[in-house]
This record gives structure tokens, C-alpha cells and sequence, in this order.
């Protein structure tokens, strides 16, 4: 596939390849590989690390091995084998957490990681990071000691601002309506597909769409449901937002090959916006989180030093999806992405400088 695109041509081929690499690659048997080269795999390992497909190209690439240099085999494999035993920590880890919260009598619910890396063919096939928790609300504090008790070696995120701002629904509401699965020897609330599709949507365009394996996750989590998938729930009574979610859908059937469930509206049906297309491309060609400081921290220097505005602007700006989001924007509107990213890039700075505000103003106030 070709896409028009004002970014760098070869880095919007990596994108490509990756892509390619990946569409179907968790599915059994793998999708059929596409031309594969020790080139071509020396060259994408670095994206496809970083965007934590290295499992998955494994799965893929392993049955065609007779075709490929050992040394490029060794890089896939021994990636693979270090996720193998990053899972496995990461899933005891979970289960010590689970069942201490469920003694306590806690209700939560866990939300990406295990919950959609259950559904891999393999252990191992998807990266373990954080341990994402929804709590109950009135039971934060008790669940944050059981925290600092059980001192696990993972990571455990409570914060998701996403619900926050593009939910209407509030914890209890999501809670009653949760699947329960078995995790060990403790039974655990995950989302049900529909709303664990639509955050796992609303997640990726948050985060820019830079990490090839999230829409990864849109997709098995797809194409493993085997009921009657509730479109109107999984896209939502906001106009907006639901093409927003048919969109990301729409680009996992594009991109990766993904099935979609029976009875799809047309925001899922219909293809992506190009614009949409070419930015996860251009992301998964290095498929890396933005590191460099945010524009608005580097105001100060720049009332110093305008002449270094340029410089400054440079790679600072926030990708055209997030600050479509950011804007509540609309994805098949007609204004061009930089319209979004400039008043993105406004408001953030603004904000930025009301808060420094305000803390010089508390300083002061304590230094009386």
C-alpha cells in the first residue's frame, strides 16, 4: 500500500514494511510472510523492537527460518525469549496483586496488558509492562497500601486520565458489565470486548498512534470475539469520537489485515483518513516515544534567545493525532493538521505558564 504523504519517504516505508511484517502475524497459522529478507529484518529490527513486535516477528519468521541468516535470527529470537521471561514475571506479579486486592475485598478492574495478552497464541508474543488497575474510587487509599505492602517488582499504574476525559461513564457503571477471567487461581474483572476495544482505541490515538503493537491488541482483541459484537457501545453516543474509534478500527483492518466482526458501521467499513495513515507510519518508522521536552517548558529559554525559535519548534510540536484529540477534533473534518497542532501547542503553553504562575505565587507566599 501507498500513501500520499508529506513526510520523509524512507521513514513512511519503514512504517510500511513494519506493518507488513505484522498484519496477521498472531493470527494460527501466520498470515503468509511477505517477501522477508535478511535486509529487509536488519533493518526494521530496531522499529520493530521498540514497538514491541519483536514476539510477534518471531512467531512469524520462525517458520521460514531455512531462508535467513542465523545471525538475524538470533536478534528476533533472543528478543523473544526475554519477553517469554518478562511475562511470566510480569503474570506473578499480577496474581500476587489480584489476590491480595480480592482478599480486601477490592473491587477493580484490569485494563490492557495481561488482560489483552491472554488472547496471544503464545506467552510471550506481546510485551508486559505496567500492571494497568481501575480501582474503585472509595477504596483508592486501601488499595494504594496493599501497594506499598507487597513492594512488587512491576510497576502498577492506577492514574488513566483517558477516562476521564472521554468517558461519560463512571466505575460502577463499567464494573457491572465486566467479564470475569481466571488468573491463577483468582478470578479477575477485565472489560468486556466492546469497551475494552474502544479504550484500547481511545489509548492509542491519545498516546499519537507511535506503538505498532496497541493496534496489535485492537485487532486479536477483534477478531477473538466470537458473540455478537454491540457496535453502538464500542463506538459510543459521541458523533465525534465515534469515528474517531471507527477510524482506529478501520486502520487496524488496513494496516494490519485485522477481521472485523459482523454488522460494522461505516466509520469502520470506510477507509481511514490519509492523514490518519500517514502519521502512524511516519511513527512506527521509529516507533520510539517523544523524549524531548515539551515546548512550553522550553518558553523560558526562548524569551532569552527568539532568534533560536526555529530550533526550538523543531519536533516539539505534538503529532497531528494527538492534538486532534487534544482538540476534540474531527478526523474527516477538512481544516488542514497544523490548525490542531498550533492551537494544541497554544493552549499547552499556555497552561504551562499559568501553573508556573501560580507556583511562584505559593513560593512567595510561603517564604513571608
Amino acid at each position: 500500500m501507498r500513501v500520499a504523504s508529506p513526510f520523509s519517504r524512507t521513514r513512511v516505508e519503514t512504517g510500511q514494511a513494519l506493518a507488513g511484517l505484522l498484519a496477521g502475524s498472531w493470527q494460527q497459522p501466520p498470515h503468509e510472510n511477505p517477501a522477508l529478507s535478511n535486509q529487509l529484518l536488519s533493518r526494521l529490527a530496531p522499529a520493530v523492537t521498540s514497538g514491541g513486535g519483536s514476539g510477534l516477528a518471531w512467531f512469524r519468521i520462525r517458520q521460514s527460518g531455512k531462508d535467513l541468516s542465523p545471525s538475524v535470527l538470533r536478534v528476533y529470537h533472543e528478543a523473544y525469549i526475554s519477553l517469554v521471561a518478562t511475562a511470566a514475571a510480569h503474570e506473578a506479579d499480577l496474581e500476587r496483586l489480584s489476590n491480595a486486592l480480592c482478599a480486601a475485598n477490592i473491587r477493580f478492574v484490569l485494563l490492557k496488558g495481561w488482560s489483552v495478552g491472554r488472547l496471544y497464541p503464545e506467552s510471550g508474543l506481546r510485551p508486559s509492562g505496567d500492571i494497568d488497575l481501575w480501582i474503585d474510587p472509595q477504596q483508592r487509599l486501601a488499595a494504594e497500601a496493599i501497594l506499598r505492602d507487597l513492594a512488587l517488582t512491576r510497576a502498577v499504574d492506577l492514574e488513566h486520565d483517558q477516562l476521564a476525559r472521554f468517558e461519560d461513564r463512571g466505575f460502577a457503571e463499567f464494573y457491572a458489565l465486566c467479564d470475569t477471567v481466571q488468573l491463577g487461581s483468582t478470578a479477575v474483572k477485565i472489560l468486556r470486548p466492546e469497551d475494552q476495544v474502544r479504550i484500547l482505541c481511545l489509548h492509542f490515538l491519545k498516546h499519537g498512534g507511535w506503538r505498532p503493537l496497541w493496534l496489535c491488541d485492537i485487532a486479536i482483541l477483534l477478531e477473538s470475539e466470537r458473540g455478537t459484537f454491540d457496535w453502538k457501545v464500542c463506538l459510543g453516543a459521541n458523533h465525534r469520537r465515534a469515528y474517531w474509534i471507527g477510524s482506529t478500527i478501520a486502520l487496524a483492518r488496513e494496516l494490519l489485515e485485522a477481521r472485523i466482526p459482523a454488522g460494522a458501521p461505516y466509520p469502520v467499513t470506510s477507509s481511514p483518513p490519509k492523514w490518519l495513515v500517514g502519521t502512524v507510519l511516519w511513527e512506527w518508522g521509529d516507533p520510539r516515544p517523544p523524549s524531548t521536552p515539551a515546548f512550553a517548558v522550553l518558553l523560558p529559554s526562548l524569551w532569552h534567545q527568539p532568534w533560536q525559535v526555529k530550533t526550538l519548534l523543531r519536533g516539539r510540536w505534538r503529532n497531528s493525532i494527538q492534538a486532534t484529540t487534544d482538540c476534540d477534533g474531527g478526523f474527516i473534518a477538512t481544516w488542514p493538521r497544523w490548525v490542531y497542532q498550533a492551537r494544541d501547542a497554544v493552549a499547552r503553553a499556555t497552561r504551562f505558564c499559568l501553573k508556573t504562575r501560580l507556583l511562584r505565587k505559593q513560593i512567595s507566599s510561603f517564604t513571608r
